[in-house]
């Protein structure tokens, strides 16, 4: 098999080195498959799951053609460009956590941005979860994102990150890719890490991962406007991160709770 895949050439994933990664690091907490092209990791890594393992699996791919972001966004990846994963969770193993389940994506979040440290590069996390990266001009530009669906008795983890997108594979002017920020490193360890850092869910304290999480969060402290999915919008200062995972505004005096929404950075809070 040709171990370059897509017009770019770009590397072939190897489950091998993936595996190894994962031995190397102690984590043998998920069975791992990968595919070359996928409509969406979210969806197939169900059915894998289901074929008859009671172990967390995780789907990783070359290619996504059909995947999707939070609030029903499209996303797709060129082949061999990206992290396209989705991890299969059973619903007991986050019950038995001491993460809430609603907190999910953010402390997902959390463990991409840990994998990232791990390797040497720093960034930060919009709420609830976009892994983001402030240039020198002060732009928030977007490196990845991450879809936690609740499928039946499973929670789906899908996780994409930028690694190797040129400027005219970039989908909005205000993303960006590791390898356009002079960063390499290869989707093998990155996907490796990031399960390593998942796994961490069954022994993690609320107090430990919030701190942590609310320390990295760069909407916090930030004059912001929340529409939220009927169209509504709500305006104030990003003040806390509740256990819930839900942003705290302070808005016209009072303290709002926001649970889901498109969060837009206006200024830094005077």
């Amino acid at each position: 098999m040709d171990n370059k895949v897509g017009t770019l050439d770009r590397p072939r994933l190897d489950l091998v080195a993936i595996e190894g990664k994962l031995a190397e690091i102690g984590c043998s907490w998920a069975q791992v498959a990968i595919r070359d092209t996928v409509t969406s990791t979210n969806d197939e890594v169900v059915d894998l799951w289901r074929s008859g393992t009671d172990q967390v699996v995780v789907l990783a791919t070359d290619e996504q053609i059909a995947g999707r972001g939070r609030l029903e966004r499209a996303w797709s990846s060129p082949a061999g460009s990206c992290v396209a994963m989705s991890v299969a969770v059973p619903v007991q193993v986050v019950r038995d956590s001491d993460v809430e389940v609603s907190a999910l994506p953010l402390y997902v979040g959390l463990c991409v941005q840990r994998a990232l440290e791990q390797v040497g590069f720093s960034a930060g996390i919009k709420w609830p979860n976009d892994i983001v990266v402030i240039d020198a001009d002060g732009t928030m530009l977007k490196l990845g994102g991450i879809l936690v669906q609740l499928q039946d008795d499973v929670l789906v983890v899908g996780v994409g990150l930028n690694v190797s997108l040129t400027p005219s594979e970039l989908p909005i002017p205000t993303a960006t890719s590791l390898n356009l920020l002079g960063f390499f490193v290869t989707r093998e360890e990155l996907i490796a890490r990031i399960i390593g850092e998942l796994s961490g869910i069954v022994s993690v304290s609320n107090d430990e991962w919030l701190a942590e999480y609310r320390n990295l969060c760069v909407t916090l402290g930030q004059h912001v406007k929340v529409t939220q999915v009927a169209g509504s919008a709500v305006e104030g200062i990003a003040c806390g991160v509740d256990v819930r995972g839900q942003l705290i505004l302070e808005s016209n005096g009072q303290q709002v709770s926001v649970s889901i929404g498109d969060v837009e950075h206006v200024r830094p809070a005077s």
